[in-house]
């Protein structure tokens, strides 16, 4: 799997609508998430 697609991926789940799934992650989770993707913008950032 490529990161652009991976990253692609991410920032189209961010912009649909919450899933059920999405929505019963508890806070850290959240969290969690969003600095793993901060990780691969940062990634691709320096890979750039």
């Amino acid at each position: 799997m490529s990161t652009t697609g991976y990253a692609y991926a991410l920032q189209k789940t961010s912009k649909t609508k919450r899933s059920p799934f999405r929505k019963s992650q508890t806070q850290s989770d959240r969290l969690l998430w969003k600095s793993e993707r901060d990780r691969f913008a940062e990634n691709l950032k320096n890979n750039a």
